[in-house]
């Protein structure tokens, strides 16, 4: 059997080397006092009156089967962060 030849594949012309933006352009500049909150913090934490945060809790979603009715009414209530966890919210939240 004759072995097939490929075509010779050309050569691509080069292009002339760009010089990378300097990383100051590249970033997006904000003011710190102007920082939006990020809608997906919006959503999840509210603030109370006092300044602490509020969260809703996990595992209220499906299988209510499974999950003792005194369980789903004790996640049903919300809860106050942590001292470590409130610190990150208020971060994302902008406080």
């Amino acid at each position: 059997m004759r072995r097939r030849l490929r075509p010779k594949r050309r050569p691509r012309p080069s292009k002339a080397p760009t010089t990378p933006a300097p990383r100051e352009t590249q970033r997006r500049k904000r003011n710190a006092e102007a920082e939006d909150a990020l809608s997906g913090a919006k959503k999840r934490f509210k603030v109370t009156g006092s300044g602490k945060i509020k969260k809703q809790q996990a595992n209220l979603r499906h299988n209510f089967e499974g999950k003792p009715t005194k369980r789903t009414r004790r996640l049903s209530a919300d809860k106050i962060l942590a001292p470590g966890d409130a610190k990150v919210a208020k971060k994302l939240l902008g406080i």
